[in-house]
């Protein structure tokens, strides 16, 4: 919600929360990054359930390899968030 109220997010332990939900890379394809985590994390819930009532083989094999994708992602926004930004010309 705050991503669209432009409202700077309160910083309890690090600096420059704001630059989460205003950088180039707060979004993607249209939807604020948080979107696609809800969305992942419920996804994981979701299966997690279906594998412990059904026990299908489909839902073991969502829950073996998307937590991999999920980590692959998440370790790519850290990179893109801790690497050096340019310096503006401005």
């Amino acid at each position: 919600i705050e991503h669209y109220q432009n409202v700077v997010l309160p910083c309890i332990i690090f600096k420059g929360c704001e630059q989460v939900t205003t950088s180039a890379y707060s979004t993607a394809f249209g939807l604020p990054v948080a979107i696609y985590g809800a969305a992942y994390y419920f996804f994981l819930l979701i299966a997690s359930i279906f594998y412990i009532d059904a026990k299908t083989g489909l839902a073991f094999k969502l829950l073996k390899f998307v937590p991999i994708t999920g980590f692959l992602v998440s370790m790519y926004l850290i990179y893109l968030q801790r690497r050096p930004q340019p310096l503006s010309s401005a």
